[in-house]
């Protein structure tokens, strides 16, 4: 499914918003509502989006307190929806998608830098893919406590030491690390 860029969603959004502006006005016409009173059926035509209804129900009671008039002027009550609506897509989406792509970032990253980092540390121990470096850590721990015949966790890393290579643990490392410090950088930038 292609993903819609923040324009595109505006103008869905706005387009959706108009279409809704003229199905109230068919109703109302239809039914004989006057222009004067466009507002109060559309408000409770918002009944499906509570939140919304609830804010512009103050509204319009601040309009009202405001001008002094008996009812809120049609064309005001749709530019002031197409604003509230506006507003409340321009606060929540960016900071959810931003959050989101922080916390997915650093998840990522972390998922791929540890196992890297603990191939390097296995690498620099002595468990190398030749198998136990000689005078290494890794040869050291095996001629005091295994001896020719290892087995258990040191045959473990020995295991991993061999299969896992160096080079290509650095770049998933620092591929890692990278999408980690992106997650990170982001952090300042959607706030």
């Amino acid at each position: 499914m292609d993903r819609l860029t923040p324009d595109e969603i505006k103008q869905r959004q706005s387009k959706d918003l108009e279409g809704w502006f003229i199905l109230v006005e068919r109703a109302c016409r239809k039914s004989g509502i006057p222009l004067t009173q466009h507002t109060e059926a559309a408000l409770l035509l918002i009944f499906e989006e509570i939140d919304l209804a609830e804010v512009m129900q103050a509204r319009q009671q601040i309009y009202l307190q405001e001008t002094g008039a008996e009812y809120w002027d049609w064309r005001e009550f749709k530019q002031d929806i197409r604003e509230v609506v506006a507003e409340a897509e321009r606060l929540s989406t960016p900071k959810f998608w931003g959050a989101s792509a922080r916390v997915g970032l650093r998840i990522a990253g972390y998922l791929v830098a540890l196992p890297a980092a603990g191939v390097i540390l296995l690498n620099v121990i002595g468990f190398t893919s030749g198998g136990v470096a000689a005078g290494s850590l890794a040869a050291l721990i095996q001629s005091v406590f295994y001896g020719p015949a290892t087995g258990g966790i040191f045959s473990f890393f020995q295991m991993i030491g061999a299969r896992a290579v160096l080079p290509e643990a650095l770049g998933w490392f620092f591929g890692g690390a990278a999408a980690i410090g992106a997650g990170l950088a982001a952090i300042g930038s959607v706030r």
